[in-house]
């Protein structure tokens, strides 16, 4: 039988249901008669469940068939790829990098026509049956590659790329080690293209992507609960800008923490220092990939407590601040007064330029993590290492 009509059969989709918490391995070494054969496709959909349960959620919950467990790991999550809809629309998008499509189905409610660019044809048959359990329209699928997509491609339109990297280790990001391989197409994209919108891994460089990619018109450092998933370049090939703007986006549960600034601004920004007030501040993952520590401080009119040191500072509380807010209990917190001060022996433990890790720093002082106390270890800005015990406000 068919790989695709397989999965769709009733009694198929309830088996991998009720042993989507089983041993894998175990299933695999010993399968049911009946499903011997497609037992390997059987254990994909299960680990690709569990890799995708917080992710897309509503992939999980549906008809859908899952990618397989390498696709499902590198997936943009429910929330990156409704972000990604919200800032990118027009009439006409190809997704040159489809994969698990599911960048493409949330993009496509911007557009009037959407394509759907993938070689592996596995891929392109789950997309397919994929967009009718969750498409508002009919989305091209075209089984290529991008380069061979846009060598035959006669028009003008919108693209998204998602490339892979050839050699995942390297450290600095260069366009000819993209899959697709951007310094080739980017000429390409440049005359067929008016914009795009290209997904680069959190590690890289802002100004170095900025410098290579050359068309940026704005960059989008995108975190989920404070933890940074995404680097999005908005590419313009019409109008050119000489400082991007740089959007930092933290979703969370019930709200979006937003805050911008330009690189060329961050430049010319110098903030003023400050010892510890009564409120310290700790930007999100976002501001801090992004490298804004000079314009948070400016724009919310608070004191970097040291050049090196990332944390904020004010006598008056700030209630918008993207990030956390804590109160300052102790402003000199010593060891010998921590069994008075933290009588539970629980607290939560931060360290910004400080000599020694979070981790390091809690067996130092015995305490165990948790608890509503934090104890922030950082250098002030004559190089002191000091410690302060603070409430967390938000």
């Amino acid at each position: 039988m068919d790989e695709l009509a397989f999965l769709r059969l009733p009694d198929v989709r309830s088996f991998i249901l009720a042993n989507e918490h089983g041993d894998v391995q175990k299933l695999v070494l010993n399968p049911p008669k009946q499903y011997k054969d497609h037992i390997r496709l059987l254990a994909d959909q299960i680990i690709s469940r569990r890799k995708l349960k917080n992710k897309l959620p509503e992939w999980v919950e549906s008809e859908a068939i899952l990618p397989p467990p390498l696709s499902a790991e590198q997936a943009s999550s429910t929330e990156t790829a409704h972000y990604k809809s919200e800032i990118f629309h027009g009439d006409h998008l190809v997704d040159l990098t489809g994969g698990t499509g599911v960048d493409t189905l949330a993009l496509s409610t911007g557009f009037r026509h959407t394509a759907y660019v993938e070689p592996n044809e596995w891929l392109c048959r789950l997309f397919g049956h994929n967009q009718e359990v969750f498409g508002d329209q009919t989305i091209a699928i075209h089984q290529t590659t991008a380069e061979q997509f846009l060598e035959s491609f006669d028009g003008k339109s919108t693209f998204f790329i998602d490339p892979s990297r050839r050699v995942d280790s390297q450290k600095v990001f260069r366009l000819e080690d993209c899959v697709p391989n951007l310094s080739e197409i980017l000429p390409i994209l440049s005359t067929k293209g008016t914009e795009a919108l290209i997904k680069l891994s959190p590690m890289i460089d802002i100004s170095e992507g900025i410098r290579q990619l050359s068309y940026v018109k704005a960059v989008h450092v995108v975190s989920i609960k404070n933890e940074c998933k995404e680097v999005l370049f908005h590419l313009d090939f019409v109008e050119s800008k000489s400082s991007p703007i740089v959007h930092c986006v933290n979703i969370q549960k019930d709200r979006q923490d937003l805050f911008q600034f330009t690189l060329s601004g961050e430049k010319e920004t110098q903030a003023a220092y400050g010892n510890p007030g009564r409120y310290i501040y700790d930007a999100n993952a976002s501001i801090l990939k992004a490298g804004a520590f000079n314009s948070v401080a400016t724009q919310f009119y608070l004191e970097k407590i040291a050049p090196n040191t990332h944390l904020y500072t004010s006598d008056n509380l700030i209630e918008n601040f993207p990030g956390r807010c804590f109160e300052v209990i102790e402003d000199e917190l010593k060891p010998n007064a921590i069994k008075e001060l933290i009588p539970e022996k629980k607290a939560n433990i931060i360290t910004k330029n400080y000599p020694m890790s979070s981790e390091v720093l809690g067996k130092k002082l015995k305490l165990k993590d948790g608890g509503s106390d934090f104890v922030i270890g950082f250098r002030t800005s004559d190089g002191k290492p000091t410690l302060v015990l603070c409430q967390r406000i938000y």
